[in-house]
């Protein structure tokens, strides 16, 4: 991995971070209150659920003026110094102007992330005034977090049956969310 930028008095701009993604495309940053940060590799149980929601909710969106995306869809948060999240997944709707606007976010946690995505994350995502919804995936359990802004963002957790993502109008079987994924056994 190459070595991040040398650390600036002034924070980055938009511009410069752009810049720096664009001759470093073989990695991932975000741009985090003006600081670049690397984002980590994907592991495979990581790939394949992105690859279920980016599946199933692109198909049920097909048509409409939604779109899914998947962890290559910069997320910009309104902050005193620039900020731009690559969320896991991201659900874009057209507004009367033709613009993407974020309307629901989904992140799959590991133990690097966990505490960024219930903390850092969801602080930034929040602001996001058209943000409706924000989801939490663990990896290594079926268990789903579901934040509403219509619930003033409580959480809900999920490990069975549907989840019903109001956002887009669409329930998702927690086993649809964890096809193929293989999770290790503990041993007593």
């Amino acid at each position: 991995m190459n070595a991040l930028p040398v650390q600036k008095i002034d924070p980055y701009t938009k511009e410069e971070f752009f810049a720096w993604c664009e001759e470093h495309s073989d990695e991932k940053f975000e741009l985090v209150n003006g600081e670049i940060v690397a984002i980590a590799g994907a592991s495979e149980t990581h790939a394949t659920i992105t690859s279920n929601f980016t599946r199933e909710m692109g198909n049920h969106v097909k048509w409409t003026k939604c779109f899914v995306h998947s962890s290559d869809f910069y997320v910009e948060i309104q902050s005193q110094f620039h900020t731009y999240r690559l969320p896991d997944v991201v659900v874009n709707c057209k507004d009367d102007d033709g613009k993407r606007k974020p309307i629901l976010i989904i992140e799959v946690t590991s133990k690097s992330t966990h505490y960024n995505d219930f903390n850092e994350k969801m602080s930034d995502y929040c602001t996001i005034p058209t943000l409706l919804e924000y989801a939490i995936v663990e990896q290594t359990r079926k268990v789903v977090y579901l934040f509403r802004k219509s619930r003033n963002w409580q959480a809900e957790s999920y490990n069975s049956g549907e989840i019903h993502f109001e956002s887009i109008d669409y329930s998702m079987p927690i086993e649809e969310i964890y096809y193929e994924v293989a999770f290790e056994r503990s041993r007593s």
